[in-house]
């Protein structure tokens, strides 16, 4: 199996889209076929409360639970490099809440790496992500 160059952080601090991607970009593989970026936001109005003021996000599993479960999906594709960033805490509408950049030699890879790693990703015993009304 290929070593993997895996990047996975979970972050308080807001994810600056441009940046995230630029930084993504550096250092290309030569054998990469395609690139797929994910970037998943706090969509308007909200599922459950349609003008919430601001979204609390918890991380409920283990980092390294995550980690190593995030490991056992990447494996299964012919990827050069995937970055995840998972926002915690305070967010408000717009704001980023998930990016993942996957480097694939192919695009069936790519795409169904992403696929399933936003799948897990979004699973109620991963993260929490509550909506309220007020400030």
């Amino acid at each position: 199996m290929k070593n993997k160059n895996i990047r996975f952080q979970i972050t308080e601090k807001s994810i600056n889209i441009n940046d995230t991607i630029n930084s993504f970009y550096t250092a290309l593989n030569d054998s990469t076929g395609t690139i797929v970026i994910h970037h998943g936001k706090a969509k308007y109005p909200g599922k459950h409360i349609k003008n919430y003021k601001k979204i609390e996000i918890k991380m409920l599993e283990n980092e390294n639970m995550i980690k190593e479960r995030l490991l056992s999906i990447v494996n299964k594709y012919n990827i050069n490099k995937i970055h995840i960033a998972h926002r915690i805490g305070t967010i408000y509408k717009n704001d980023a809440i998930l990016f993942i950049g996957v480097e694939a030699v192919e695009r069936n890879d790519g795409f169904n790496c992403v696929r399933e790693v936003l799948e897990y990703m979004k699973q109620e015993n991963i993260f929490s992500l509550k909506e309220l009304d007020e400030v």
